[in-house]
């Protein structure tokens, strides 16, 4: 939207582009240590890009039931969350990132076994905190606490918490280990833990890797080896570098969803 009002406008003007940023970010929503200046240089830098032969692709969502996502008593309208592994795995893909890496630095994710985890249940099922803590444990995890606790979001929510950005890596390492509906936030942990996880109703934790052949070992006579497959994500890639058509949601877009929208702006079939 900014890029496309600077085109209308002429690029090149400092001060022309930072008067057109400012007049549209009080209508925008962004986090706050975003200013401006930042919003400048992103038109800056993307100004010139098509939009219509940009490489796209959709990424699985779990979609808010409700007409609008109400958090601390502020109303943030409909909201989506990621649908991870899936999502993680599309991400990664078109970035071109391995499996468990840090999505800020590029690094590699902290191992299971240096990260310390309190689980509590965000639901008020019976046995939820032991039970997802003992998984988590089976993936090397070390888990400090197990308890209920609360947090001002849908109930269907799994958010992994850190205390200060020096964490987000641990809970970074911890979410590419949950599916369903996981989302980060910073925020205070339990005494003793890197991170905490405040359980919803629509999480699980993935199971652990299939142990790897001891070197030398051939596989027994008597029984074929097994194998595993992975779906790889839906994204494809072709030889002039453009992703292949996304995948359809099987979940019905509302008319507000940017992809439900046509190439010219108007609402989608």
């Amino acid at each position: 939207m900014l890029a496309s009002a600077v085109s209308k406008r002429g690029l090149g003007n400092p001060f022309t582009d930072r008067a057109l940023v400012a007049a549209v970010a009080p209508n925008l929503q962004v986090d706050s240590s975003m200013s401006v200046g930042d919003m400048v240089n992103l038109v800056l830098r993307y100004h010139s890009v098509d939009a219509l032969t940009a490489p796209q692709l959709t990424i699985p969502v779990t979609v808010n039931n409700s007409l609008s996502y109400v958090y601390q008593g502020s109303d943030f309208g409909s909201v989506e969350f990621p649908s991870q592994p899936a999502d993680q795995q599309v991400i990664d893909q078109f970035l071109g990132q391995k499996q468990y890496t840090d999505a800020m630095t590029g690094k590699p994710l902290p191992p299971p076994e240096s990260v310390n985890v309190a689980v509590l249940s965000g639901t008020g099922t019976p046995s939820q905190a032991t039970t997802t803590a003992s998984q988590l444990e089976a993936l090397g995890f070390h888990t400090s606490s197990a308890g209920t606790g609360t947090y001002q979001g849908p109930l269907s929510e799994t958010v992994v918490t850190y205390a200060s950005p020096a964490r987000e890596a641990q809970a970074q390492a911890v979410a590419h280990r949950l599916s369903g509906a996981v989302v980060l936030a910073q925020g205070p942990t339990p005494p003793g833990a890197d991170v905490s996880v405040t359980t919803g109703s629509n999480f699980s934790v993935n199971p652990p890797p299939p142990p790897s052949p001891a070197p030398g070992l051939a596989p027994s006579s008597t029984s074929p080896p097994q194998t595993t497959t992975t779906p790889a994500p839906a994204a494809t890639s072709s030889a002039s570098n453009q992703l292949g058509a996304p995948t359809p949601p099987t979940t019905p877009l509302a008319p507000f969803d940017p992809r439900s929208c046509t190439p010219s702006g108007g609402p989608g079939a």
